[in-house]
């Protein structure tokens, strides 16, 4: 996505206007925000939220009228700042269900405050090699960071070398680390700096995607 100029969408449902702002390439996401917003029309107050994929989206009201929210992504959102700006919840949320269709697999479900766990300094390693496991717990994303290549591909990591953070958190530090997250279990992938390199299986090395064939 190139072109990253805010634009905003407008709707009137019923004699009442709800905006959206996000930049033109993703107007399609916009529509479809706004479309499960009119489905549910009745529901509309201040503060009202739908689950858009991977994060919430909130109603705001401004006056009369209604507009579109998220969470502020651009850094630290411990503080649940918002933003009108919807570029980067629905750039992810694109990527989350892109590259999973690059390697021909469904996406699976991942949220923005689900955790992570990652070798401690894992932001600092340019390469970076994230895996997913199957989990029973709707907190834990199954995702484990670490740095690309590995000195020890047998090294068993110590709960003192590791860290726990959340979605968000991982998508504000290593943007690209973020948007493989929506990639299921036993499936991995490597990152240099800001790009995604190459997706395999785990379990035999099989190459299911790399950037080469972009």
């Amino acid at each position: 996505m190139t072109d990253l100029t805010s634009q905003i969408t407008t709707r009137t449902v019923d004699g009442v206007q709800i905006s959206a702002t996000a930049a033109a390439p993703l107007t399609p996401l916009v529509n479809d925000v706004l479309d499960i917003f009119e489905s549910k029309r009745d529901e509309w107050a201040h503060e009202f939220i739908i689950w858009f994929g991977w994060i919430p989206i909130f109603l705001v009201a401004d006056g009369d009228d209604y507009v579109v929210t998220s969470y502020n992504l651009t850094g630290d959102n411990t503080t649940g700042t918002r933003s009108q700006d919807l570029t980067i919840a629905l750039s992810t949320t694109a990527l989350l269900a892109e590259y999973p269709r690059r390697c021909g697999l469904t996406p699976a479900e991942v949220y923005f405050n689900q955790d992570v766990i990652a070798a401690r300094g894992w932001e600092e390693s340019a390469g970076l090699q994230l895996d997913r496991s199957f989990v029973t717990n709707p907190d834990d994303s199954g995702w484990f960071i670490q740095p690309f290549p590995q000195v020890d591909p047998d090294r068993e990591w110590q709960v003192d070398e590791l860290t726990r953070l959340k979605v968000y958190e991982v998508l504000a530090a290593r943007p690209a680390a973020a948007h493989v997250m929506g990639l299921p279990t036993g499936v991995v992938a490597v990152i240099t700096d800001d790009n995604v390199r190459a997706i395999f299986n785990g379990d035999d090395g099989t190459i299911l995607w790399d950037d080469r064939g972009d």
